[in-house]
C-alpha cells in the first residue's frame, strides 16, 4: 500500500490508501491508482465537448427526422459537460478482495471516482464500497 505519493504512471497518478467496505464485514485493503484532475482539465474537457456537440447540431439538423437529432446532440453536450466537470479524480486501477467472499476485485478501465465508489462483486453479487483517502487536489 502506498502513502499517496505520485507513482510515475500516467503523468501524476497517485496511489492513496483505500479499502473495500461491506456492511457487516471487516473492510479489506485495496490498491488503487488514480489521477487527480485539475479545474483547468475538467473545464477544458467539459466545455470542449459541449461546444463540439452543439456545433454538430448544424450538421445533424439536415438529417431527417430533424428534431430527434438536434435534441440528441443538444442533450449529449449537456451530458458530457456534467460528466467531465464532476470528475475530480479518475480511477485507473483497482486491486482488492471482497470482504464477504474473498474474490479478487480488479478494475483496469478508467472511470470517474466517486467517494465512496461502488464496485460490484461478480462472485457473491454484493455491492461493495471503495473508500479512498481524499487525495490532494491537482493545481
Amino acid at each position: 500500500m502506498s502513502d499517496g505519493r505520485p507513482t510515475g504512471r500516467d503523468g501524476g497518478a497517485i496511489s492513496p490508501p483505500a479499502r473495500l467496505d461491506l456492511f457487516g464485514f471487516h473492510p479489506t485493503p485495496a490498491c488503487v491508482v488514480l489521477i487527480p484532475r485539475s479545474g483547468a482539465w475538467r473545464s477544458g474537457h467539459a466545455f470542449g465537448l459541449l461546444l463540439l456537440c452543439w456545433a454538430a447540431i448544424g450538421v445533424v439538423m439536415w438529417v431527417p427526422p430533424h428534431i430527434p437529432w438536434v435534441l440528441g446532440a443538444f442533450f449529449l453536450g449537456i451530458f458530457f459537460f456534467v460528466k467531465y466537470i464532476r470528475e475530480r479524480n479518475t480511477l485507473v486501477e483497482l486491486d482488492g478482495t471482497c470482504p464477504r467472499c474473498g474474490a479478487a476485485q480488479t478494475l483496469r478501465k478508467p472511470t470517474r471516482l466517486g467517494n465512496p465508489h461502488r464496485v460490484h462483486c461478480m462472485k457473491c453479487g454484493q455491492m461493495l464500497l471503495l473508500r479512498t483517502a481524499e487525495p490532494h487536489s491537482a493545481p
